[in-house]
């Protein structure tokens, strides 16, 4: 203990940080369809979609288009996923 834990290596995380662009950008291209249509199904591409973008910069907008698909608002969502830039 002491000073010999501060060599000690951080505990792994429970998933690594961010996952693969290409396949969350595919993955908008299928919620921007999916909110337009109003199709509930939205919410399930969008679960993966945050855990694919946890720990990028594009984890805060992603978390917006949440905010409004937890509500129901298909319409601010997409705003909120158009701002995203994919």
């Amino acid at each position: 203990v002491g000073l010999a834990s501060l060599g000690a290596s951080p505990a792994p995380q429970s998933a690594p940080a961010g996952g693969d662009p290409s396949r969350a950008q595919a993955l908008s291209a299928r919620l921007r369809g999916l909110l337009a249509e109003g199709n509930a199904e939205a919410t399930e591409v969008l679960d993966e979609l945050v855990r694919q973008t946890a720990g990028t910069p594009h984890a805060a907008a992603i978390g917006r288009v949440a905010s409004a698909v937890d509500v129901f608002d298909f319409e601010t969502a997409l705003q909120a996923l158009d701002a995203v830039g994919w």
